[in-house]
């Protein structure tokens, strides 16, 4: 059961991981094979001790001494190459960290570049985008000024932008029913199916005594004062950073509906 040496095919300072990772492999079969010799030929010892020959008894304890060799040099080997294996575990590992990082370092670089033509590419876009919306509040402007002009015949122009406001509600006094007497007094609410509550009552329709309130309506959020364009200099103006203008203002749609309700825009 003689072992080959390892190092005669391997060496320690340049083998891979999976080359020694291999080779501690073979030896720790050969130890095993080394243990499960020594145990067979223990079991049978104290029987050549009794009825074996003087010869069979050295050739078995040769067998022995030869089993236990091959045993101390499979483990003598294995201590000597398993700081070997750490040792080219970590130049590994290290060198997959390297190799990943300079992945990283080459992408960010490529990734940077990109970057910096998106960048010039968005200040040339927010430019064009602002010559959009301005023309869009031009033409916002010459819409309002048109129906601003309009006599009652003519029909009002919509906005570009669909109003995305509410048109709110006005008080309202809705009509009901009461029970009065003959000579016109009130004799409160009539509910459904309610009989008169005296002789000779009737019932009126008129106007509650109590309104109910209106609800405010909400102002058009328009595109052009929700947009910000900002600079990509820190200290250049924007080239949108909302309409200038004081106060909400509403659409030429939204101005319609709010007084299609009865309510001043």
């Amino acid at each position: 059961m003689a072992i080959p040496n390892p190092f005669r095919r391997l060496k320690a300072s340049t083998s891979t991981v999976d080359e020694l990772s291999a080779e501690l492999g073979r030896l720790d079969r050969v130890r095993l094979d080394a243990q499960n010799t020594l145990h067979d030929l223990g079991a049978k010892r104290p029987g050549l001790l009794i009825d074996g020959t003087d010869a069979a008894l050295v050739a078995h304890d040769a067998k022995m001494a030869h089993a236990r060799a091959a045993l101390e040099q499979a483990e003598a080997r294995i201590a000597l190459i398993e700081p070997e294996w750490r040792a080219a575990d970590e130049r590994e590992t290290a060198a997959r960290d390297a190799a990943a990082r300079a992945a990283r370092h080459a992408s960010a670089v490529k990734a940077r570049a990109e970057g910096v033509k998106l960048l010039d590419a968005y200040e040339r876009d927010a430019i064009a985008l602002a010559g959009k919306i301005r023309r869009l509040m031009e033409i916002e402007r010459e819409i309002d000024q048109a129906n601003a002009d309009r006599v009652d015949d003519d029909a009002p122009i919509g906005a570009v932008e669909a109003f995305n406001g509410t048109a709110g509600t006005r008080d309202h006094n809705p009509e009901r029913d009461f029970w009065v007497t003959p000579q016109g007094g009130n004799l409160g609410p009539a509910l459904p199916g309610q009989q008169p509550p005296v002789p000779g009552a009737r019932l009126r329709t008129m106007k509650g005594f109590a309104a109910i309130p209106g609800v405010p309506g909400l102002s058009h959020r328009s595109l052009l004062d929700r947009v910000a364009l900002p600079s990509v200099d820190p200290n250049a103006s924007s080239h949108w950073s909302g309409r200038l203008a004081a106060g909400p203002r509403l659409s030429a749609d939204a101005a319609a509906v709010l007084r299609y309700h009865g309510v001043s825009a």
